[in-house]
């Protein structure tokens, strides 16, 4: 779960005054469930951003661009790279699976 400290709070009545967000990290069954959600393409980052954070939709679409929603995207593009922790029973990586996959040379 990372913290993201908004610059721009979000006020937008009946929802209580956000100046924070915590965002976990995605899922498969997110980005699905975002894209079924979503009426536009465009809709659909913004979707799955409101699922990971647990915040209404309205929210996140009120977000400033420049900073706060680029707060988001940064964090969500950190979990897409960062592999899971070590240890905590993570696949390898692609590189560690094709090095104990390859066949016996002759």
């Amino acid at each position: 779960m990372v913290k993201i400290t908004l610059d721009y709070p979000v006020e937008l009545g009946p929802h209580p005054k956000v100046t924070e967000l915590a965002m976990r990290r995605p899922k498969a069954k997110d980005d699905l469930e975002a894209r079924n959600q979503a009426l536009t393409p465009d809709e659909v980052e913004i979707r799955l951003f409101a699922i990971l954070t647990g915040q209404a939709f309205d929210v996140i679409a009120e977000l400033d661009l420049e900073t706060d929603y680029v707060k988001l995207q940064e964090a969500y593009r950190n979990f897409r790279r960062k592999p899971a922790a070590i240890g905590a029973g993570a696949a390898p990586t692609t590189s560690e699976s094709s090095a104990s996959a390859s066949p016996p040379t002759a």
